[in-house]
């Protein structure tokens, strides 16, 4: 009588969500100390046929001076500012260059210039805006000439323009200035601006998220120290959180919700009820995440020895855990980031005493199985993560 003869059939891996990821990553060893000479480059991660197959590809190379990237609202380009190299870093000289996802073009926006220190896109994608020393000016993608922002009618002569971010409907500018450190609204329609508080030195490190409405501005102190709101219309400010703890913001899509990490807990802000409530303690709990639909939360957590991903329903307050594998540690000062049709989360994994590899992970937001996209095992963290809506 024949007999059959089983075979173990490989489980295929899953198709990769569609869109590409773009972020920055410097891929060397990790130095000692501070290396200068290290360059950074701009990727673009694009899925291929499986979940753990993509065509990763360095678009721009050789960024200077710890580079910063912002995606444009309309996610048509990539704003990076960077120095050219090693000595104009040294001089803090930097410019701002604009990549095309559309034609791969890159466009300066800027010349080579002494203390750019931040800039923040307009809502329409077609411009951005940038702070130097005591200015604030305007430069666009139509090639239009740059335009200067005046509006130092109270503020010191040497007080110096940090962290410019525009709201949503582009109608209002937040800022931080020094002498005195301070945050200030600037109103782009008619001039007008109010200092809402002084804040801690240096004030460069003050983090600032709009509301998707534009009412509503969340800002900690340095570092991620407390955290306030001020209304943009009323000016009242509301303190949600003293400066003993670290706080990390993230508005809901509607604008009317506020998910914060303070410590060890995550709280939810109601903006219609300006409530408070508790949603889910950890030992270590870091940055949440609103997926694209606002029906969950997510935020990287760890108990004791095991570590993974949290996803909370905001709504009904249920959490669901989902434990990854022990040489997988998220990282605590990393969100993790939804695909655009929230069926995965990248997670970005780094060593534990235990164990010395570190990656970009995708996690199953069903299943919780994650698969390894990059392998960044001793070398630096890759930063700036954008995961583009598909085509």
């Amino acid at each position: 009588m024949p007999t059959e003869t089983l075979t173990n059939t490989p489980t295929p891996l899953p198709p990769p969500p569609r869109g590409d990821i773009v972020f920055l990553w410097s891929p060397y060893p990790q130095p000692d100390g501070s290396d200068p000479s290290l360059t950074t480059n701009f990727y673009i991660a694009s899925p291929e046929e499986s979940i753990e197959d993509w065509h990763i590809e360095p678009v721009i190379t050789n960024l200077f001076g710890s580079p910063l990237m912002r995606i444009s609202p309309d996610f048509s380009h990539a704003a990076i500012l960077f120095a050219e190299d090693e000595e104009l870093a040294f001089n803090e000289i930097r410019r701002i260059s604009a990549y095309d996802f559309r034609d791969n073009g890159i466009q300066n926006l800027t010349d080579n210039q002494c203390c750019l220190y931040n800039f923040t896109w307009q809502p329409d994608g077609q411009a951005v805006i940038y702070s130097q020393v005591h200015d604030l000016f305007v430069v666009s993608l139509n090639n239009a000439p740059t335009e200067q922002l005046t509006f130092r009618n109270s503020l010191s002569p040497d007080s110096e323009i940090f962290n410019p971010v525009i709201s949503p409907d582009g109608l209002r500018l937040a800022m931080t200035t020094s002498n005195p450190n301070s945050l200030v609204l600037y109103n782009l329609t008619n001039g007008e601006h109010f200092v809402t508080g002084e804040v801690s030195y240096p004030s460069s490190y003050l983090t600032t998220v709009w509301s998707p409405d534009s009412q509503w501005l969340a800002f900690t102190s340095n570092f991620n120290q407390g955290l306030s709101l001020v209304n943009a219309e009323s000016r009242d400010t509301i303190q949600l959180a003293g400066a003993s703890s670290r706080c990390f913001p993230a508005w809901s899509a509607s604008g009317l919700k506020l998910a914060f990490t303070c410590d060890n807990t995550i709280y939810l802000w109601d903006g219609s009820t300006q409530t408070i409530v508790e949603l889910v303690k950890a030992e270590i709990l870091g940055p949440p995440a609103w997926a694209p639909n606002n029906s969950l939360l997510a935020a990287s957590f760890t108990n004791g020895d095991k570590t993974g991903l949290l996803l909370v329903d905001p709504v009904e307050g249920s959490t669901y855990e989902l434990y990854l594998n022990s040489h997988i540690r998220p990282a605590v000062w990393a969100a993790p980031i939804w695909s655009p049709d929230t069926g995965w989360l990248l997670v970005l994994s780094e060593p534990a005493e235990h164990d010395a590899r570190s990656g970009i992970y995708l996690v199953n937001r069903l299943t919780g199985i994650p698969y390894l996209m990059m392998d960044t095992t001793g070398l630096q963290r890759p930063y700036g993560f954008t995961w583009l809506l598909a085509d």
